[in-house]
Formats: structure tokens, C-alpha cells, sequence
């Protein structure tokens, strides 16, 4: 405790009575409440550190599984990409296998393949 807070508290009680003995008491009570109090808040203030570090740590984590969330999702996508992809490919192959394999298939100009008569 500060010397000044004492001398404060001190010069506050010697006003109530001029008994040495009763005022050296009722400092050190009030020194006493005034360090609780002072403890007190320094709990309270701890408490309240881990409580926002708490709180910054889940936010990162938080953070953390939204990039891996993304992460996995742009990878899906890009499966389902490339899944099209080669399933149109191979739809395109299947198409000019029947039109190789096909005789009543003929080309025409800007209509692309179209069945002939028989």
C-alpha cells in the first residue's frame, strides 16, 4: 500500500478520535479493507485476461477450421470440375464413335451430324 493512501487514511481517522492506540487500529483495519479490495479487483482483472485469451484462442481455432472448410470446398469443386469434364469428353468420344460406326450418319455444313433417310 502507498504510503500517501496510508498517510491519507491515517489523517482521516485521527480527526474521528485523538486516542494513538484507537487510531493505529482503525488504520491498520483500513489498510486492510483497502488491500482486499485491491486483491479483489486484481482477481477480477485476472479472471477477466483469461477470459479474452480464451476468447481470442476459439476465435483463431474458429478461423482456422473456416480456412480448412474452404479449403475443402474449393477442392470439391474442383473434382466436380474436372468430373464434367471428363465425363463430357467422353460423351463427346461415344458421339463420334456412333457416327464413325454408323453409315446413315452424314455431316452437314454449320447443323453438325444429323441421321440420313434409309
Amino acid at each position: 500500500m502507498p504510503a500517501a493512501l496510508m498517510m491519507s487514511s491515517a489523517s482521516h481517522v485521527s480527526s474521528v478520535t485523538s486516542n494513538p492506540m484507537l487510531n493505529a487500529k482503525l488504520t491498520r483495519r483500513k489498510v486492510q479493507q483497502d488491500m482486499e479490495l485491491l486483491s479483489n479487483r486484481i482477481e477480477r482483472l485476472r479472471a477477466e485476461e483469461r477470459k479474452a485469451k480464451a476468447k481470442v484462442m476459439e476465435t483463431k481455432l474458429r478461423g482456422q477450421e473456416i480456412i480448412s472448410l474452404q479449403k475443402r470446398n474449393e477442392q470439391m469443386h474442383a473434382a466436380k470440375l474436372l468430373a464434367k469434364q471428363l465425363e463430357e469428353e467422353q460423351r463427346a468420344r461415344d458421339t463420334q464413335q456412333v457416327r464413325i460406326a454408323s453409315p446413315c450418319w452424314v455431316p452437314l455444313r454449320r447443323a453438325g451430324w444429323q441421321a440420313r433417310a434409309v
